[in-house]
């Protein structure tokens, strides 16, 4: 069972706390960076060794960052799906894409994904591995649902957050994907459009909630 009621505005001071987040993931990121330079300007193995100490030390504060902003922003916007866990319902796609998925175990968790491509072996409940994800367009998305339940969610959205000085955008976000999730446990998932359409439609009825101006309902 979940104790979300829907989503509702955050208040200031978590909307600070939020981005506060983001900020220390941005920062952590610039210095992997510099740390990645490092590892190649090296005179010597054991100035290499350390830049490459680095580069993994402030990867994991980046990343642990970005996490917490995505376990704040769900907490306080109340995004959390009314069924958090639940077995994958058998898809409507007329053309049976999916089916594979039906009955397997699916836990609401969306986590931070910092590559631009990632492919997922998922056992499928017909014996047989399917993989999913491949190529992630990080122009044109900012996050995904797979068939399995798995949520992701990109780099680019906090670049979103930033630019529009508040966690709207990443609100947005996770609530859209959790309407994917809950048609995935729920009535079904059926052809990619039409999710998609039911998906934004949900969420930019909660626009206002998430204080987003036009270009980021668009």
């Amino acid at each position: 069972t979940s104790t979300s009621v829907g989503p509702c505005t955050a208040s200031a001071e978590e909307k600070y706390e939020i981005m506060a987040a983001i900020r220390e993931a941005w920062l952590a990121e610039k210095a992997m960076h510099t740390a990645f330079n490092e590892v190649g300007a090296a005179s010597n193995e054991d100035d290499k060794y350390d830049a490459q100490v680095r580069v993994f030390a402030h990867e994991k504060k980046m990343k642990d960052f970005f996490s917490d902003a995505i376990w704040l922003t769900e907490r306080y916007y109340h995004l959390t799906p009314p069924r958090p866990n639940g077995s994958v319902v058998k898809p409507k796609d007329p053309l049976g894409r999916g089916e594979w998925s039906t009955g397997l175990s699916a836990t609401w968790k969306p986590e931070f994904l910092y590559a631009g491509k990632e492919t997922l072996k998922v056992p499928g409940k017909d014996g047989r591995n399917h993989f999913v994800g491949d190529k992630i367009n990080l122009g044109t998305t900012g996050g995904g649902t797979y068939p399995n339940g798995r949520t992701i969610i990109l780099r680019e959205i906090f670049e979103d957050a930033m630019k529009a000085g508040n966690p709207g955008p990443l609100a947005f976000l996770i609530h859209h994907e959790g309407r994917h999730f809950s048609e995935l446990v729920g009535r079904g998932r059926d052809n990619y459009e039409e999710g998609e359409l039911r998906a934004y439609k949900a969420s930019l009825e909660a626009a206002d909630t998430f204080e987003l101006d036009d270009d980021n309902k668009e």
